[in-house]
């Protein structure tokens, strides 16, 4: 997210291990999908890889919320909320290809 939208976001060092962890995991994973996609990997597994990825997903945002509290509109500058509103939403993005 900080990559994609420039959104800096301080977390404690308390949670700052759990956030890096569980950034490299979904990089693994991310890593591990686009894989299973070139070795046209069955279904089933790459369901269960991209199940993973959402659970994990899930966790650290849970973890990053804990740590920093809820993004709300009013913590965001200005520039970072336009950054945000610019872009596409999943369906723009999907109906774009």
């Amino acid at each position: 997210m900080r990559r994609s939208v420039g959104i800096v976001i301080r977390v404690p060092p308390a949670n700052a291990g759990h956030v890096w962890a569980l950034g490299e995991l979904l990089e693994c994973l991310r890593a591990y999908l686009i894989d299973g996609v070139r070795i046209a990997q069955s279904g089933t597994d790459f369901a269960g890889a991209a199940d993973k990825f959402v659970k994990a997903f899930e966790c650290w945002c849970q973890e990053v919320e804990s740590a920093v509290g809820p993004l709300t509109w009013a913590r965001l500058t200005e520039t970072e909320a336009r950054q945000l509103e610019q872009r596409p939403s999943a369906a723009q993005a999907a109906t774009a290809r």
